[in-house]
């Protein structure tokens, strides 16, 4: 299992790289994924944002979580904010 909470806020998480048994992969805009406090969230203080900017996802970022075991079930919190914006 993995709680955002449990590493630093700032913690880098490369493409390909590996937090708690997920592998995440992605190639957003030359971005590096990380931990941030930086967003109101429904439980503990971090949340996943990238590196600079405002740190948040936008319009049409993509990423793939691979599990070094298999899952019965993922649960996730998504905040969005009232207007999508693109880097693109």
């Amino acid at each position: 299992m993995l709680n955002f909470d449990s590493l630093a806020a700032g913690t880098l998480i490369p493409s390909g790289s590996s937090q708690g048994g997920i592998t995440f992969t992605y190639s957003i805009a030359g971005l590096t994924m990380k931990l941030t406090n930086a967003f109101s969230t429904t439980s503990g203080a971090n949340s996943l944002g990238l590196t600079g900017g405002d740190e948040a996802f936008l319009d049409g970022d993509a990423f793939n979580l691979g599990f070094a075991a298999p899952q019965l079930a993922l649960g996730a919190g998504i905040a969005l904010i009232s207007s999508l914006r693109s880097r693109r």
